[in-house]
């Protein structure tokens, strides 16, 4: 097997620039030393990985890797304290993998403004991928890996991934042991975001079939999201000691909330509306340990406030004389200012039209 172009030898002070291999039956580009910067560089139609870095470096930007059909089209193991930024990977078997335990190597920007976001689309598996304490995805376009048990974004245990558009795709986020923050994830074929032992905050979700899954046994949150218009459910819990607060969850198919299979779930100070089944369901191998207080609860159409013990209840009083939960919980309409927006749609309508 041959690589297109092979570095073995470390310069802190190395800048590689308008790199180009195509069309070998290895690697494309390939560094295994310590380095400054590799940027405008293109990898495509190589047998193995596009871009292949084992190397500690401080500039990763403006690369395009497309056509590597039997492997990654980037893969950046370990390159410490570095920007991650502006790239593209597309029609490759994978996107990009970036993994790192020392420093924060930044894959894209909090600065939305900036642009300085990656673009990982149509590959045919996992889109990006990210693994360990210390990388950060934030601020990417992920889209288009939409073949069956397909992953738009994947975050390993102890990364991050803020601000990202995900959507499209099979699976939008699928995390274990990560933080999940200020996502927007829509119109992904199956499940927005699936989370297990991971934080989940202020991510809107909507439009998929279903919003979020969470599964886990440590005291986790999932606070501040918005999820609205999901085809089958809103959030839906497995698991231990999770605390579902300051949701708001509006769903006219499926239930809102749904607990099965758990023990120990606090929902605390949740906007939880409901056109159709429940808005607030707890499956009798889930009552131990449930609390429940200071939601607010509506229901329109043929939906019930909750489920308890099997059976369905209608209204708050019945809810609360059931479960002995939500003293101090309310059933009013929230009053949502504008709830289908400006184009009078719910969630995703076409790409003009997004939500």
């Amino acid at each position: 097997d041959q690589d297109g172009i092979a570095i073995d030898s470390a310069s802190a002070f190395g800048a590689l620039d308008h790199l180009t291999a195509y069309g070998n039956t290895r690697y494309g580009i390939t560094v295994s030393g310590d380095f400054a910067s590799i940027t405008n560089s293109l990898a495509y139609g190589n047998s193995n990985i596009g871009i292949y870095i084992t190397a500690g470096m401080d500039v990763f930007t403006d690369n395009l890797a497309h056509g590597n059909t039997q492997s990654w089209g980037i893969y950046l193991s370990n390159p410490g304290n570095s920007q991650i930024l502006r790239n593209e990977s597309r029609d490759n078997r994978f996107g990009m993998y970036v993994v790192n335990g020392t420093g924060m190597a930044w894959v894209g920007s909090l600065d939305l403004a900036a642009a300085n976001g990656n673009r990982v689309h149509d590959n045919n598996g996992t889109g990006l991928y990210v693994d360990g304490a210390g990388v950060h995805a934030a601020g990417n376009t992920v889209y288009g890996q939409d073949g069956t048990n397909q992953v738009g974004l994947q975050l390993g245990s102890g990364s991050q991934g803020s601000s990202n558009l995900v959507y499209d795709n099979f699976f939008g986020i699928d995390a274990f042991g990560a933080t999940i923050s200020n996502n927007r994830v829509y119109h992904n074929s199956s499940t927005g975001i699936q989370a297990g032992q991971s934080h989940v905050l202020g991510n809107a979700v909507y439009s998929n079939a279903r919003g979020l899954v969470w599964n886990g046994s440590s005291a986790y949150v999932v606070r501040n999201n918005l999820v609205y218009g999901n085809s089958l459910s809103g959030i839906s819990v497995t698991g231990a000691n999770l605390q579902l607060l300051n949701n708001t969850v509006v769903q006219d198919a499926g239930n809102a909330i749904t607990i099965d299979n758990a023990s120990n779930i606090r929902v605390f100070n949740n906007i939880l509306w409901a056109g159709a089944n429940y808005a607030l369901a707890v499956s009798s191998n889930s009552q131990v340990g449930f609390e429940s207080d200071y939601n607010l609860f509506f229901t329109t159409g043929g939906a019930l406030v909750g489920q308890w013990q099997g059976t369905g209840r209608s209204n708050l009083n019945n809810w609360r004389v059931a479960s002995f939960t939500d003293a101090n919980s309310l059933f009013v309409d929230p009053q949502f200012v504008d709830r289908d927006g400006a184009d009078d749609q719910i969630g995703y309508v076409s790409p003009a039209s997004d939500g």
